[in-house]
């Protein structure tokens, strides 16, 4: 306990506002001090280390959750881990974040990464990742901890950021028809109803006249039946595209 008040201590005058529970055992058997934490705090509970410690007698995520909610802190998130040094592109099985989000369908969903590279957490947040956790270190050939060769390094940082941010605008909405960034290719691609000949106003227009061409900026071939056997408003000329006042 001691030891969870002398780093509690540290976090306050550090101002940290976010913590991250890597350690199941900690979160599921830690004492109150490491409790009272949680109300002050975003917390992230890496769920590949509470899954660890569920095999032991725990109930996992819903435990490690109930352990925070109990402070009254809801200010929670989960990340999906695979506890693998490196992780294999294979074993990051990025599906069971998927599946946290139907469990947990409240709470933000994320990944902890430790894959080699970047290709892995990016693909997580094309996926709907709410949080990446992506290990940094000044010294990849650093000997203490298998951490070091799957980090990035300080030049590598950024770069994978923009890359995060980039990814992120990429998701979008999901609507039915074309995204206004289509319009002006939507327009071009599409085709209208044109007259092939010249059509003189009060001509009874018949399908002989009339033929399909880009750009869709008039009126759409599947009306074609319907301009057949309208009379013309006004003189069309040779490959003009009719709209709906000129007949």
């Amino acid at each position: 306990r001691a030891r969870h008040l002398r780093r509690e201590r540290r976090r306050q005058a550090l101002g940290v506002e976010q913590l991250q529970h890597g350690a199941a055992g900690q979160l599921l058997g830690g004492g109150d001090a490491e409790q009272r934490q949680h109300g002050r705090r975003h917390v992230v509970v890496s769920e590949g280390r509470v899954a660890t410690a569920a095999h032991a007698g725990a109930r996992g995520e819903e435990d490690a959750l109930q352990t925070i909610f109990q402070t009254g802190n809801k200010q929670v998130a989960l990340q999906h881990c695979v506890l693998s040094y490196p992780c294999k592109d294979k074993d990051a099985n990025l599906a069971k974040m998927l599946r946290l989000k139907q469990i947990f369908p409240e709470i933000p969903v994320g990944y902890s990464d430790h894959t080699l590279g970047s290709l892995i957490p990016l693909a997580a947040v094309a996926m709907g990742a709410r949080s990446i956790e992506k290990h940094y270190t000044v010294d990849k050939s650093l000997p203490d901890s298998p951490d070091h060769g799957l980090s990035l390094s300080a030049e590598e940082l950024p770069g994978f950021m923009k890359d995060v941010r980039r990814v992120e605008s990429a998701i979008g909405t999901s609507l039915s028809g074309y995204y206004e960034a289509e319009a002006k290719a939507h327009a071009l691609a599409r085709k209208s109803v044109v007259a092939i000949k010249p059509i003189k106003k009060g001509t009874r227009i018949t399908a002989s006249m009339l033929a399909c061409k880009r750009p869709g900026t008039g009126i759409y071939p599947r009306f074609l039946e319907q301009i057949v056997g309208r009379e013309a408003k006004v003189n069309i000329n040779e490959d003009e595209i009719l709209n709906w006042s000129m007949i």
